[in-house]
């Protein structure tokens, strides 16, 4: 029975640290999307304002 406690001690711990590296990588890949959205926004105003 103990081997077992520590096992799934090990295994919420685990899923803990797995769980912040991923909110990790979720808040990078927004912050990416956001800038590439600018960036895309920004030169389409671009390309629009050199065809009038």
């Amino acid at each position: 029975m103990g081997n077992d406690q520590v096992t799934l001690r090990d295994l919420m711990e685990l899923q803990e640290k797995v769980y912040k590296e991923v909110t990790k990588i979720k808040v990078q890949v927004a912050y990416i999307s956001g800038i590439v959205a600018a960036v895309v926004s920004i030169v389409g105003q671009l390309i629009a304002a050199s065809l009038k």
